[in-house]
């Protein structure tokens, strides 16, 4: 499967390389043969956010949320996503019984400018309330370990 692409997705503007990010997730998503979804504008809510996040990636019982980060600051869009993550992960201890919540966590996020990928492994342990999220680590992958060669011709 080739598809062609704005040739400049690093200088791109934000309504572009959303476009580009979208056409990558769903492209993925379509290798599984319906098995994974791709939902724009998902809603969260959580004690530090409330609001939709960019995408969110479902996958059976098991989401995992998609942040596009400004082109000048992936920084600020994993700080953005592992909030989301929490919120998220808050959502779900809701609605489990009292010894499921007191379990491991983990939950996944990816962050993209377009260019840069980076993917998020959030966990939390402890018990939820609202004034306290038990613990939470957050781990990150690499800041794109390889080049992806997105600025070439598609031949």
């Amino acid at each position: 499967m080739k598809h062609k692409t704005c040739i400049h997705v690093t200088s791109a503007n934000e309504a572009t390389r959303r476009e580009f990010i979208s056409s990558v997730l769903h492209g993925v998503a379509f290798c599984y043969d319906g098995e994974v979804k791709v939902c724009p504008e998902y809603e969260l809510s959580g004690s530090h956010g409330k609001g939709p996040v960019d995408w969110v990636i479902k996958i059976g019982d098991t989401i995992i949320v998609v942040t596009e980060a400004k082109r000048e600051d992936i920084n600020q869009g994993v700080g953005q996503n592992a909030i989301q993550l929490q919120a998220s992960s808050q959502r779900n201890k809701k609605k489990r019984t009292y010894n499921e919540a007191l379990r491991e966590d983990v939950m996944y996020g990816i962050v993209s400018t377009g260019v840069d990928w980076v993917i998020i492994k959030l966990v939390t342990t402890g018990e939820y309330n609202d004034s306290d999220n038990g613990n939470v680590e957050v781990l990150l992958s690499s800041r794109t370990p390889f080049t992806f060669p997105i600025n070439e011709s598609v031949r």
